[in-house]
């Protein structure tokens, strides 16, 4: 389970044209693995791994299939770390590398009032690079798959902003 946190920028209205912006953050807690390294003494290596990302996503356009309840596709980046902390072994070497991956959002978002907004959302992605974490010589402990899927549900607050502001 990951957590998110993100801000949203849409312009609403009756057409197709309704473009969205969203930056988003999300940590996706440690995963503990146990792997048996070395012999004949069978040590048990640990490793901790995490991520943490930023995504920026647009959809340029929306499907309206009532006043309330729309459907987005979108295109987005995602940029962050993977972290490994090992322990367990006579060499621990903690490693951060990179995260990069291109995505493709779809959000369907019900408003039932002008402050509420429910959101279910589905994310096909594609890493650009496919790490590998290991234990020396060759025990693989995660290997980064070429394609990835997210599911998720946001009850997010919402606030309108004026279609048009004077200032003097």
């Amino acid at each position: 389970m990951a957590y998110p946190a993100f801000v949203d920028l849409s312009r609403h209205g009756p057409g197709w044209q309704a473009p969205s912006l969203r930056l988003a953050f999300s940590y996706l807690p440690e995963r503990d693995v146990e792997q048996v390294v070395g012999s004949p003494a069978g040590q048990v290596g640990t490793a901790e791994l995490s991520r943490f990302a930023g995504e920026l996503s647009g959809c340029p356009l929306q499907i309206r299939f009532r006043p309330t309840l729309v459907l987005r596709p979108c295109l987005g980046v995602q940029a962050g770390a993977l972290l490994a902390t090992v322990g367990g072994v006579d060499e621990p070497a903690d490693q951060v590398v990179p995260w990069l991956a291109g995505t493709m959002p779809l959000r369907l978002q019900y408003s039932p009032l002008d402050w509420a907004l429910i959101e279910l959302s589905a994310e096909l992605g594609v890493p650009l690079v496919r790490h590998r974490f290991y234990f020396e010589p060759d025990l693989t402990v995660l290997q980064v798959s070429p394609i990835f899927a997210a599911l998720g549900w946001q009850l997010p607050l919402t606030t309108g902003v004026p279609r048009a502001c004077r200032f003097s």
